[in-house]
């Protein structure tokens, strides 16, 4: 699924090695915060559902949203 050579840019401009285990916690973590829990069925679909590619800047990334007129 993903190249062992991907790399992040972290926020302090850091470059760091792309961690799967990273991102599984941060979902089951994200679950656990609105008191469910994950189980690996669930993290392996939400993972289907990511797309990771090299050199992407997530950060400050704000989802488009249309706005209806009222």
């Amino acid at each position: 699924m993903i190249s062992s050579e991907i790399f992040i840019i972290k926020r302090d401009g850091k470059k760091e090695l792309f961690s799967l285990d990273k991102i599984k916690n941060a979902i089951s973590k994200a679950f656990l915060s609105v008191g469910s829990f994950a189980t690996q069925d669930v993290i392996t679909n939400v993972l289907s559902r990511v797309s990771i590619s090299d050199g992407t800047n997530v950060e400050g990334f704000l989802p488009h949203h249309s706005k209806k007129n009222s």
